[in-house]
Parts: C-alpha cells; structure tokens; sequence
C-alpha cells in the first residue's frame, strides 16, 4: 500500500484488513500502509467514531458486533449526568456503549452490569486512551476532576505513584480501585 491512498479510501482498506486480522499496532499499520504513525491515528479516529474498532494501548482492534452500538445520550455521564469531556470513562457491554465523565463513575456503573467487552479511560498526564483494566489508579487525591472521591487513570504505575507523591491519594490497580469504590 502507499500513501497515494484518499484518505476514505485508506480507511476502507484499513477498516477490511482490521476486519480480517482482529488487531494490529500503529507502527504494523503504518508500516502495512506505507504511511505515518500519526496518519494512522487520524484513520482510527474516524473509524473509532463507527464502531468498528476500538483504539488500545499503542494499537487497535477490530470489535466483533450484530449492531452498531448505541452512542452515550448527548455526550453526557450515563451515572451523574456531566458532561464527559475531559477524562471519559467507555464502557462497551451487551452491544451498548455507556460513556462516564471520569474513571469514578466509570468503575462505579460496573456494578452489576455484565457481559462487559471493554473497558477504556483516559490518562490523566497524557490524554491517551488506555484499557482500563491495565491501568494505575490514584484515588482520594487532591486533585478533583469532578466526582468523589477523586480517581484519576494512569497508563502506568510509576506516574500515578509519582502523581501521589505530589498530590496525595492511594495508587491502585484496576481491581483494587473498582473494589474501593463499590464498598465506599
């Protein structure tokens, strides 16, 4: 492939060879393509807007679904109702898609929901898409997004324990901070 593509054209091809091989990396993609990493991000953003796939860490995959999912009520938090803008919270369940404002309410609304997908949040320092389950947390820091208590997502466990040390809270995993919270 070369980057003499459209870009709808690109993404078609991109969106079929996803279909046929489930996942891949942005450098496989851009190396498959002929095209920048940064470029593959731009065609994954649209396609992610589909429904077709879902970005991860450092990649994509493809998401096997009947229907399309639903899209969250005006971009709003399915559990208090804010607007969902600076850390969502995606939960990908029953061919439904629940969107949250934070990690809190995202973590909260797991509760007693089943046949759970995905599951993806926000980075706190970098505003990047990271699974939600491999995440590092830090809960009850003084810094506030919106809900409380405070739980801010980290890609990874180093930045949240050298957030903690500035700003207070306890660095937790995915399970620890799910049980927390559903025992607050």
């Amino acid at each position: 492939m070369t980057d003499t593509l459209f870009p709808n054209a690109r993404r078609d091809n991109l969106l079929e060879w996803l279909r046929q091989y489930k996942r891949a990396t942005i450098d496989d993609l851009a190396a498959q393509f002929g095209v920048s990493g940064m470029t593959i991000h731009r065609d994954l953003a649209e396609l992610v807007k589909t429904g077709a796939v879902q970005k991860v860490h450092g990649g994509v995959v493809w998401v096997e679904q009947a229907t399309p999912p639903a899209p969250s009520t005006d971009g709003r938090c399915e559990m208090c109702g804010v607007a969902a803008v600076r850390m969502p919270f995606t939960i990908r369940a029953s061919q439904q898609v629940l969107t949250a404002c934070c990690a809190h309410c995202g973590l909260m609304m797991l509760h007693g929901l089943e046949d759970v997908a995905s599951l993806l949040t926000t980075d706190f320092l970098y505003n990047r898409t990271v699974s939600a389950k491999s995440a590092a947390y830090v809960v009850g820091s003084s810094v506030q997004i919106c809900c409380a208590p405070s739980v801010l997502s980290f890609t990874c466990r180093e930045d949240a324990e050298r957030f903690s040390h500035g700003f207070g809270g306890t660095v937790m995993d995915y399970e620890q901070a799910l049980d927390t919270l559903q025992h607050h």
